[in-house]
């Protein structure tokens, strides 16, 4: 059950800049450590940011249970290239809708090698949701994935959903 007070005051403490100031990797472990608590059934929490920029294309936070926060910077030579523009985060944001995969074996539309990964770590659930900007723009995803058995049920999904497009101030 998803504690509707935590998931609140967690959007709230974001929309309000997520004080007080720390590098990005804490800022996602927190948000990630304050969705848990809520009772969202977090592994691996993921904020994927992309920018205009002549050098970086974008950063990818990537926090888990076992291993904490780390940033990873991706280069325009890596997000340019086919096999990111086939990913599932490049589809979110580019087509701005939510990409969900339940990891069965009859989920066909994921490409193998990817979902292997999934599989392999125990995943059951990845629900990717795209992050608008306040003018209606999205410039990154966030990506919450779950070991639970049967994934994520409708109420975290909706919590997930309150997350990608909070109140505005």
């Amino acid at each position: 059950m998803i504690d509707q007070t935590k998931l609140l005051s967690t959007i709230n403490w974001l929309v309000s800049g997520a004080q007080p100031p720390k590098p990005l990797e804490e800022i996602v472990g927190e948000c990630a450590t304050r969705l848990v608590a809520g009772g969202i059934p977090l592994d691996a929490f993921v904020v994927n940011g992309i920018f205009l920029n002549a050098q970086i294309r974008g950063i990818r936070t990537i926090w888990s249970k076992r291993r904490g926060s780390l940033s990873q910077v991706m280069d325009r030579g890596f997000m340019d290239e086919g096999e990111f523009l086939a990913a599932p985060q490049y589809i979110c944001v580019s087509t701005q809708r939510v990409i969900r995969y339940r990891f069965t074996d009859s989920d066909p539309e994921m490409e193998p090698k990817l979902r292997d990964v999934y599989v392999r770590g125990n995943f059951t659930d990845l629900v990717i949701l795209p992050l608008f900007n306040l003018d209606g723009t999205v410039s990154g995803c966030f990506e919450a994935v779950t070991k639970v058995p049967g994934g994520f049920d409708d109420e975290q999904v909706t919590a997930l959903r309150r997350m990608q497009a909070p109140p505005r101030p």
